[in-house]
């Protein structure tokens, strides 16, 4: 059945703060679940990201559709400039608008960095379940910014983390990042390198705008799983070639991992071929493709965002807000 919608000519606005509140990160994992699902059985549309450069950062626009599942299109616009906190400024700025998709009304607009943030997590979380360990309890967070936050709350949910450690170029984004771990019963670590930080890692999270590899094949111990998150455009790469090449490799998709992801860049050096990919997360999933048949097995989750994961969290989020008389509505129309 399609979600709920708002009443004609009235469109939700909601903020950073409306989205981030009422909403637990734990609901958005079974979302994803749901949509990867859909996404298998053919039920959605999800066409190439658009890309466009603008002075020291780009924008990107990605959207999906599912007319019968969600009865709803998504659109969303991000703006990413690296540069931004220095002049006090987010590095990524945007909005994710929905459409009904059978009369094309505006149902809402929302901010996209909450919307962004919640579904990378619940998505790495839930390549996690079918490609970490069981037992893993030792996380490794590069780059501690605003996605490490949700990345360790979507895995907390997923495996019992006894023991954290970070790093970051910023060292008091890594302290601060520490800070909030321990304030949560976690034994921290905050590590020099990025190097450092993964060694001895279970699960490994990549989320930074690097565009030259910081892991090696030499980094990483055998068994672990790396979530590689930042590398959402063509110029980033956190990934080296040769730790794609000895790693198994799930991209969320293969055709989007290939145009913009650490994938792109390891088939481009030649250290691995579209062919070579373990599988796509959609397949494990389902159940077509087998996730970790054994201990020692080293995997790659080739993170570069979906569309369908923002129609599924848009569409959570619009389920709590059409039952909300406080959500702030409002008619573009109105006067005519």
């Amino acid at each position: 059945m399609p979600g709920q919608s708002v009443s004609q000519h009235e469109t939700l606005l909601l903020s950073k703060a409306y989205i981030h509140e009422p909403i637990p990160v734990a609901a958005f994992l079974p979302a994803m679940r749901k949509v990867f699902l859909a996404l298998d059985r053919g039920e959605l549309q999800n066409p190439s990201v658009g890309h466009l450069k603008g002075d020291g950062g780009g924008v990107h626009v990605k959207a999906a559709a599912g007319v019968e599942r969600f009865g709803k299109i998504v659109v969303k616009m991000n703006a990413n400039f690296p540069g931004n906190p220095a002049r006090g400024l987010p590095t990524i700025q945007g909005v994710v608008a929905l459409f009904d998709a059978r009369s094309g009304e505006l149902l809402a607009l929302m901010d996209s960095i909450e919307i962004t943030a919640r579904r990378t997590a619940a998505v790495s979380a839930l390549a996690a379940q079918h490609l970490a360990r069981a037992g893993s309890d030792r996380l490794g967070m590069i780059g501690c910014g605003m996605q490490a936050l949700y990345h360790l709350e979507a895995l907390r949910g997923a495996f019992a983390l006894s023991h954290v450690a970070c790093a970051d170029v910023d060292q008091r984004r890594a302290s601060e990042f520490a800070r909030q771990a321990q304030s949560l019963g976690l034994s921290v670590e905050v590590a020099t390198t990025a190097a450092e930080c993964a060694r001895t890692a279970d699960i490994v999270v990549t989320c930074t705008p690097s565009t030259a590899p910081i892991l090696h094949r030499a980094d990483i111990a055998p068994g672990c799983f790396i979530a590689a998150v930042g590398t959402d455009s063509p110029g980033k790469n956190e990934l080296a070639p040769d730790l794609m090449a000895a790693a198994l490799v799930v991209p969320d998709d293969l055709a989007q991992a290939l145009e913009m992801g650490d994938t792109h860049h390891a088939v481009r050096a030649g250290a691995m071929t579209p062919e070579s990919i373990h599988a796509e997360l959609r397949a494990l999933v389902s159940g077509r493709a087998a996730g970790r048949t054994s201990p020692d097995q080293l995997f790659v989750f080739d993170s570069t965002g979906m569309a369908i994961e923002d129609l599924a969290a848009a569409d959570l989020v619009l389920a709590h807000a059409v039952r909300d008389q406080d959500a702030v509505r409002f008619a573009f129309d109105a006067g005519m």
